[in-house]
């Protein structure tokens, strides 16, 4: 019997996952710490926290392949895709470390929406 290379395919499934909620949870850190005044948007604020929920059930939705006997590269780099773009996604959304000073979080958010 053949052993199971489930493991090794989630290692970088969850390195991308794990990449992305640790941006978002420095994002959320860096808005807590500020020492200049954050104007906080409601929606871009909702944007931040659905994203971590996607993130946590993308995590969770992985524990189903599990099952899957026989992997090829494109489904595996399939699998990849969704953490990737949702990667990208926080990129668009949560703000640079070289934040302007006294941020605005609607501005940015209105800056980025497109």
């Amino acid at each position: 019997m053949e052993p199971s290379i489930f493991p090794f395919l989630s290692a970088m499934f969850g390195v991308l996952v794990a990449l992305g909620i640790a941006r978002l949870i420095q994002a959320l850190g860096a808005f807590a710490t500020s020492r200049q005044p954050v104007r906080v948007y409601w929606i871009h604020g909702g944007w931040i926290v659905f994203m971590l929920v996607v993130y946590l059930h993308l995590w969770w939705s992985l524990w189903d392949l599990r099952t899957i006997e026989t992997w090829h590269y494109f489904g595996f780099l399939y699998l990849l895709l969704g953490p990737a773009t949702l990667y990208m996604a926080t990129s668009l959304i949560v703000p640079s470390q070289e934040r302007e000073v006294d941020f605005d979080s609607r501005g940015y958010y209105l800056r980025i929406r497109r």
